[in-house]
């Protein structure tokens, strides 16, 4: 990868489902019902904060935008309270994603 690739890249993490099919399993792990990106499936890292990070090693999080669900801020407030409301995209719903 040239040096100048995450300067000219951006990315765009889709953070808003509901987490429906795997909500048995997390609501297991977690004690409560948890959209899946907000659970800590692998480790000790939400998925959500897992990606934030895998992204950050090739794109600038200035240049990554995360697409949430208004009704998640629960969950998500604690997560991104240091990101910049311009890289926060808040659907009023979860508008799906296929």
């Amino acid at each position: 990868m040239d040096a100048g690739y995450a300067q000219r890249t951006s990315a765009i993490i889709l953070a808003g489902g509901d987490g429906s099919r795997l909500a048995p399993l997390t609501r297991k792990i977690a004690g409560y019902n948890v959209p899946k990106q907000f659970c800590s499936l692998f480790g000790e890292e939400t998925l959500l904060a897992q990606t934030r990070r895998r992204v950050s090693l090739s794109i600038s999080h200035e240049r990554t935008v995360t697409v949430l669900s208004r009704h998640h801020r629960r969950f998500y407030s604690p997560l991104l309270s240091k990101t910049s409301a311009a890289n926060l995209a808040i659907q009023p719903s979860n508008r799906g994603t296929w």
